[in-house]
This record gives structure tokens, sequence and C-alpha cells, in this order.
């Protein structure tokens, strides 16, 4: 089934306790957030033909991940490939600096929290390999970047803790809680968290989608927009 990640930071690529120990991360939480965060990596999966023309930035794609080779991501020759190639292998390393590498032609309509959105994001999926949330803080000097990463390591980990005591901006708190139900697969917190009626409804969706319960879509979701995606 399609998900339905609402107004979610991540789509805007298409034009997340405070403690320094590392914080375990949920299986379903990491996947969803990497389902939301890459391009082509679901691709890798399948069997490629590297012999026909067309695939040839994924071949370059899968070689590069699998030898951890940052060089070889600079041949690809999509800019969406290039972000999943160096993201990827920032994420394997655990390593900052490969972010860095990328070379990202600025553009205004990609700027936020002060850089462009494919390095904040790359940036955000080290903190999340690394597992280490007070980083959010260390790394993002504007307020709209820490809750930003506060918000989607949240919803890898699972944790609602952090959605209650770490984001005060209203709306980046409910997406909070709405990535939390998702990867917990706990509906119960869209009614206990959520008030607004609209993204109550939006998180029964989601939840709904991720835990391929079609009984929430028919029993609670009755907004028509989000009955069509459950």
């Amino acid at each position: 089934m399609r998900r339905v990640i609402i107004i979610s930071l991540l789509l805007l690529l298409l034009v997340v306790i405070s403690a320094c120990s590392k914080i375990t991360v949920t299986n379903n939480g990491l996947d969803l957030y990497h389902e939301k965060l890459y391009f082509f990596l679901d691709s890798l999966a399948e069997e490629i033909d590297c012999e026909d023309p067309r695939n040839q930035d994924l071949c370059v794609l899968k070689e590069a991940i699998e030898n951890e080779n940052i060089s070889q991501c600079e041949q690809l020759l999509s800019d969406l490939f290039k972000f999943d190639c160096y993201t990827k292998i920032a994420e394997l390393k655990q390593d900052f600096s490969i972010c860095d590498q990328h070379d990202i032609t600025p553009d205004e309509r990609s700027n936020f929290a002060g850089m462009h959105i494919q390095r904040f994001l790359c940036y955000e999926n080290v903190i999340i390999a690394k597992g280490n949330l007070q980083l959010c803080k260390e790394t993002f000097e504007e307020k709209e970047g820490q809750n930003a990463c506060y918000r989607d390591f949240a919803g890898v980990t699972a944790d609602v803790t952090i959605c209650d005591t770490k984001i005060d901006e209203p709306e980046d708190k409910t997406f909070c809680y709405i990535y939390v139900a998702e990867a917990s697969g706990d509906i119960s917190l869209c009614d206990d968290k959520i008030e607004d009626e609209y993204y109550k409804q939006g998180c029964y969706t989601n939840v709904a989608l991720a835990t391929e319960d079609k009984s929430i879509c028919d029993e609670m979701v009755t907004l028509e927009e989000f009955k069509r995606d459950c």
C-alpha cells in the first residue's frame, strides 16, 4: 500500500531525553525513516542487469555502496543518485565529513535550517546512525533544524518522550507524535497526543499503512482524502 507522509520535511527533498549515550533504534522505525529518505536504494535489492545502459547509475550506486567508495559517487549522472550515494556511505561510516564532500549546487528553494536540505538530511542520517540524540543540538544551530532532527530521531527510536520534552513548536511536536505512532504501531498515541482532528486522521492513516491494518481504515479513518490512501 502507498504510504502517506503528511507534509513531511523529507518530502521537501523532491522540488529527527537528551543523552550522550547510544540510543537503540527500532527496526521498523529505521526502515520507515530510510523509506522516506532514500530515492533508489530499494531498487538495489533487486537483480540488476548492468549490461543495460539504462541501469548505469544503479550499477555504479550499488558498487559504490558495497565498497563504501565515495569516489564512485561522482561518476553518477543524477543528483538524486549522488544524494543516495554520499548519504548512504556517510551513514555506513558514521562520518559527517562525507556529507560535505557532496558538491551541491546552491538553491534558495532547497534551503533548510541554514543549509541545503540534502546536506541537512545527510547530517541527520549520520546522527541517527550514531544513535546520539544530543548531536541534534550540537550539529544544527537553528531551532528549525534541531526540531526536525528530534522529530525524525523520535520516529526511528519510537521514543515519545523526545516529542514531549525536546520539541516546543506545536506542528513539529504533532508530526513527532505521528512518526512515533507509525513506528511503534501504537494507535493510542493518535488519540492521546494529537488534538487537531485533521492530523489525528492522518496519524490513523499512517499507522494503518505501516501496520497493514485495514480495520483502522474501516473503523477510524473518516476523512475521504485519507480513506483513499487507506
